[in-house]
């Protein structure tokens, strides 16, 4: 009898932690919410994002203004943005970030990578 008190308290235990556990909703963007020039917060450094999906990056701190960037090619599926830059031997360089925000005038990108939050501001 103690062995099957002890079965479904255990039973009843890990289906508890798997139901309040679960994933929150996942959040979905269109890529004409990207499409345009961001800044990063409390810098001179921009970010173009086309309609084409292809972009500019340039940071003005550096003297390098816009025309004159890194160019990328990104692409959004769900909340994930991939930027894909291609190196000096064409060797392509992928950047996955996910959007914690988006609204018309606001872009938060987390970076797994590095762990780092970053927000920048519609132009």
């Amino acid at each position: 009898m103690k062995k099957l008190i002890f079965s479904l308290l255990l039973i009843a235990a890990a289906s508890l932690l798997f139901t309040s556990c679960g994933k929150e909703k996942d959040k979905s963007y269109e890529a004409s919410q990207v499409v345009g020039k961001w800044r990063r917060a409390s810098t001179n450094e921009y970010w173009r994002y086309n309609a084409d999906a292809t972009g500019d990056f340039w940071d003005e701190d550096e003297d390098v203004h816009e025309g004159e960037g890194t160019h990328f090619r990104w692409s959004l599926s769900g909340d994930e943005l991939r930027l894909t830059f291609v190196g000096t031997m064409g060797q392509e360089v992928p950047r996955d970030y996910e959007i914690e925000e988006l609204t018309s005038t606001t872009l938060v990108l987390k970076d797994a990578a590095y762990d780092t939050k970053t927000t920048y501001y519609k132009q």
